[in-house]
């Protein structure tokens, strides 16, 4: 130490000493450096002990405090599956589904009381159980209607043909005489072409338009001349002399003697006769002549 210094101004830090690290040992007190030894131990007797093995811990008193327990309410929120329904739709294609109404799932509310004892859960009790939201069933749609097979439409133009029938015309023909007839031209059928516009389902005709028509043969009216030629008159004939008939008496015949015939009256009478029948007959022949000259 300098002298100079002042010692309050410069003091010395001196460490204190700890009675805990340092103990005092009582002088009377020699046990522990010389442990008094009994004479009469055999020191072989004594139990050897093992370096390795653990020395048996010695149980200590319970000294735990009381636990600390809590009870609580707490909720918790849990979803409800939704379900599906299936319902039968007659107007929906057989074998096709068809979501009519979604499915949602709904949300429920569950209160528990629970234990806690030293912060852990010991026990938990269902209090109540609530719907909050509920569930929404999904709805299926199953089409129950037999599919229709898809009809074949086919549209064609076909043509068909028609008689048409002819007139008779009547035509008067004054040098034909009257009351005759004569076909001057011969009547003839004409033929007409339809053209229709048809449609068919599934092979069979359903509908049949026509679209045009035309004359593909034109028709020949009859005609037939009727006489109006009036005829002339007829002269009267004259009329036929009554017949002379002459009687010739009987002649006997003589076996015995031969009369000659006689001339004379008998004679005249029969040549006049003939005369007046050979000109009658010759009246009637030009009579009849000109009646056919006139008819033609």
């Amino acid at each position: 130490m300098n002298p100079n210094e002042n010692p309050k101004e410069n003091p010395q830090d001196t460490p204190k000493e700890d009675p805990k690290d340092n103990p005092q040992v009582d002088p009377k007190d020699d046990s522990q450096d010389n442990p008094q030894v009994n004479p009469n131990e055999n020191p072989q007797e004594q139990p050897q002990v093992d370096p390795n093995e653990k020395p048996q811990e010695q149980p200590q008193e319970d000294s735990k405090a009381e636990p600390k327990v809590e009870v609580k309410e707490e909720a918790v929120m849990s979803s409800i599956p939704y379900k599906s329904v299936r319902e039968e739709n007659p107007d929906l294609p057989k074998g096709v589904e068809r979501i009519k109404t979604p499915g949602k799932e709904g949300v429920e509310t569950i209160t528990y009381q629970v234990t806690y004892t030293d912060g852990k859960v010991t026990s938990r009790t269902e209090v109540k159980r609530e719907v909050t939201s509920p569930a929404v069933d999904e709805v299926i749609e199953v089409g129950t209607k037999e599919a229709a097979v898809t009809p074949v439409i086919e549209i064609k133009t076909e043509t068909e043909t028609e008689a048409v029938a002819y007139t008779t015309v009547y035509e008067e023909n004054p040098d034909l005489p009257k009351g005759e007839k004569r076909v001057k031209t011969s009547g003839q059928n004409g033929v007409e072409t339809i053209t229709y516009s048809v449609i068919y389902v599934d092979g069979k005709e359903t509908e049949r338009k026509e679209v045009k028509r035309e004359m593909t043969s034109p028709v020949v009216n009859e005609v037939i001349e009727v006489g109006t030629k009036e005829d002339a008159p007829t002269p009267p004939t004259p009329p036929t002399p009554p017949t002379q008939t002459q009687v010739h008496p009987q002649v006997q015949p003589q076996t015995e003697n031969k009369q000659l015939p006689t001339t004379g009256e008998s004679a005249n009478t029969g040549l006049v006769s003939g005369l007046m029948v050979l000109g009658l007959a010759l009246v009637s022949f030009i009579g009849i002549g000109k009646g056919k000259k006139y008819k033609k």
